[in-house]
């Protein structure tokens, strides 16, 4: 950061304003190296530095070098700017004395810098880069990601502002908020300059000053800095641009090209956003619909990962140019709407999908699992959940598509099984039947499973065991006779479906 002559000033009339003058005629914008004591001879004269003495130093009687930045303390004369660089101080302060305070104010500015930069490296948090700054610049201060959920803000300067205080309680900018910006024109002119000043009006009780957080390619967020004191204006917004400046870098190295719908969706799945009325305001700025038909995809690698992750998400985002593609706990995840499933199936949907990004996921090693269908963008978390539960039901590592839809019942059991053991729902029958000796091409419990599961249709029962009609039928008959299976009766024969699921789902995890 390059510490000017109007930084330095406006610091020592914020601390000593006792002192103050005008400063309208100096050199403002030059940067300084430091701030020294004027040495006795002309020799080794640093002219980017700022240099103290007072009106008997023999260089002041001799001719003040033009390119030497210089303030004399002379009580003698009213405070003047001979030109942009000479400053007379009418003053009775020593100099040994203004000089450790012009270096102490030199320095913090030094320190802070630093301190920031560290913190970039050490991957500190915005709001830990924004608490060390609030001494620096006095003023209030609000950092955004690109959802406009708030990141960091000051929390030791108390102000009267509605947007302000509304914003700090709810945790990120309203809709309402948002339509009053979008009336100002205030977006526009952040997205033509990448910087707006606006002035009080209606909801904002405060001069704001609005920066875009961004690369050449990405808004990573948005900072506002709000102007109590218009005296000190430009050194309020240069110290703000200074730290935009630091925050960048921090979002760059560490949130590297993050989507605006990264921020939202990872609250959601990581439970820290849940009200809905929030989602609702925040969900209109990512291009997202509260309610609609949508889907969840998982992709994990076979095996270890030689392809850099965000690789495989810009990839992706091309082949699916509707999908919010992004990574989340070490999976990678896409969002994806459905069309009308009253009119297109969810399966041809979902192979759909695949057809397109089958061959970039097989060369890449990668595992797809599918959620089932769901209708609310709050549920996003049940449906991560589904995908992991059908990842890890699925045996066959050399599944590449698994859907959750073929594996829900599995799921069902294995959660019910650690409460109760399983067998307990089961009609005792099953087992008897299971136990009965195989006489023909297909056993008892693989003839009453085809059966109900073709919905009593004998012809199609036949046609799953390769057998003729009327041999099921006799076996069925025989079957309801021996055991008194209750088939017309519909909760009866749902008992009997439920009880052949689990007592398949138990032998095979014997």
């Amino acid at each position: 950061m390059k510490i000017t002559m109007d930084l330095i000033f406006t610091r020592l009339f914020m601390e000593q304003p006792q002192m103050r003058f005008d400063i309208s005629a100096l050199d403002k914008e030059k940067g300084l190296t430091g701030v020294r004591l004027l040495p006795v001879e002309k020799i080794h004269l640093k002219y980017d530095c700022l240099y103290v003495c007072d009106n008997t130093h023999p260089i002041i009687g001799d001719g003040i070098p033009e390119e030497l930045y210089i303030v004399c303390i002379d009580p003698s004369t009213k405070s003047t700017i001979q030109n942009s660089r000479h400053i007379f101080l009418c003053s009775e302060i020593e100099v040994a004395l203004f000089l450790n305070i012009l270096q102490e104010i030199y320095v913090s500015f030094k320190d802070w810098h630093s301190r920031l930069e560290r913190m970039v490296i050490e991957n500190a948090s915005v709001q830990e880069m924004l608490s060390a700054s609030e001494a620096m610049i006095q003023a209030p201060m609000l950092i955004y990601d690109p959802s406009l959920k708030i990141i960091g803000a000051t929390e030791s300067i108390e102000i009267k502002d509605k947007i302000f205080n509304e914003v700090i309680r709810q945790g990120y900018l309203p809709n309402e908020y948002i339509k009053f910006f979008e009336q100002e024109k205030v977006f526009l002119n952040l997205n033509r300059q990448g910087a707006a000043e606006s002035a009080p009006k209606d909801l904002r009780q405060h001069r704001d000053y609005i920066r875009i957080i961004q690369t050449k390619s990405e808004v990573l967020g948005h900072g506002v800095l709000l102007l109590l004191d218009s005296a000190n204006r430009n050194y309020q917004i240069y110290l703000f641009q200074a730290l935009c400046d630091l925050i960048l870098d921090n979002l760059n190295l560490h949130n590297a090209q993050n989507a605006v719908y990264d921020y939202l969706l990872t609250d959601i799945l990581n439970g820290a956003l849940r009200d809905e009325t929030a989602i609702a305001d925040r969900i209109k700025y990512v291009g997202l619909s509260l309610h609609a038909d949508y889907v969840l995809m998982m992709l994990r690698f076979e095996d270890s990962n030689s392809v850099p992750v965000r690789f495989i998400i810009n990839s992706l985002a091309m082949l699916l140019p509707s999908a919010k593609v992004f990574s989340y706990e070490g999976d990678i995840l896409a969002l994806l709407q459905l069309h009308d499933l009253s009119k297109e199936k969810y399966r041809d949907q979902i192979d759909g999908f695949w057809s397109i990004i089958r061959e970039e996921l097989t060369q890449r090693r990668l595992r797809c699992s599918v959620s089932k269908s769901f209708d609310r963008i709050t549920k996003i978390t049940t449906a991560y959940q589904q995908c992991q539960a059908a990842y890890e039901l699925e045996t066959d590592q050399k599944a590449q598509l698994i859907l959750y839809e073929d594996y829900w019942l599995s799921h069902l059991f294995e959660t019910c099984s650690k409460i109760i053991p399983l067998e307990n729902f089961c009609n005792p029958v099953i087992k008897q039947i299971a136990a009965k000796n195989q006489t023909g091409a297909a056993s008892p419990l693989e003839i009453l499973t085809a059966y109900l599961e073709s919905g009593r249709q004998l012809t199609r029962a036949a046609e799953i065991l390769h057998m003729h009609r009327n041999n099921v039928l006799y076996h069925i008959t025989r079957l309801e006779k021996e055991y008194n299976l209750e088939m017309d009766d519909s909760d009866k024969r749902l008992h009997l479906q439920i009880s052949l699921k689990i007592w398949q789902y138990l032998n095979d995890c014997k």
